[in-house]
């Protein structure tokens, strides 16, 4: 039980840590220009 947990726990962490690199440079590379506008 403990093995199951370890080996899913560590999945969902990387694949939480990859949709958020991937989310965080979705919106750095697209909307370059909304954040200079705020300025």
């Amino acid at each position: 039980m403990k093995v199951y947990l370890q080996r899913y726990g560590v999945a969902g962490f990387l694949l939480v840590y990859w949709s958020l690199s991937f989310v965080n440079e979705y919106f750095l590379h697209k909307h370059p220009l909304s954040a200079e506008s705020w300025k």
